[in-house]
């Protein structure tokens, strides 16, 4: 029994794409915006700030390229639920770090869980719309479709 467009199943995991879409953003903004207030917290210089975000983005970076393999071994979805809980931990962990070696640690758990999620997000939106994944792609990553075309002739 295949999933249709129309099948419930079908329908939650396009929402949970589109969640996962809302939380890839959250974490890759919000952390660097608060760059300035957590400096002034842990009394940080502007390298370790930086390094921040620079951590953050080159374990997500890694986590992307291994995440697409470890999948199609041992399956999307305890990378797509892993990812996610990892990334819950890691902000939270953030939220509430007492150090910035905590911070940091922190950080790292948001990079590989916000990783696992995006390096999964766009294959399993196209897998579930093979016929027309253009429009399902678009909205889950928050872009119009092109010219407002339809799929097929956005795809020339």
């Amino acid at each position: 029994m295949g999933s249709t467009p129309t099948s419930i199943a079908h329908r939650r995991l396009y929402a949970g794409c589109m969640l996962v879409a809302v939380v890839f953003a959250a974490t890759a903004t919000v952390p660097s915006i608060c760059l300035p207030a957590l400096g002034e917290e842990f009394s940080l210089d502007l390298a370790s700030r930086g390094l921040i975000a620079s951590l953050r983005m080159a374990v997500l970076l890694g986590a992307l390229l291994l995440s697409g393999f470890l999948a199609a071994r041992y399956g999307k979805a305890v990378f797509l639920v892993g990812g996610c809980a990892l990334t819950a931990v890691g902000m939270a962990g953030t939220s509430a770090a007492p150090s910035y070696a905590l911070l940091l640690a922190a950080q790292v758990l948001v990079g590989v869980g916000t990783g696992a999620i995006e390096a999964l997000m766009n294959p399993l939106t196209a897998e579930l719309h093979p016929r027309s994944p253009g429009t399902p792609l678009n909205i889950v990553n928050f872009v119009p479709p092109r010219n407002g075309a339809p799929d097929e002739k956005a795809r020339l």
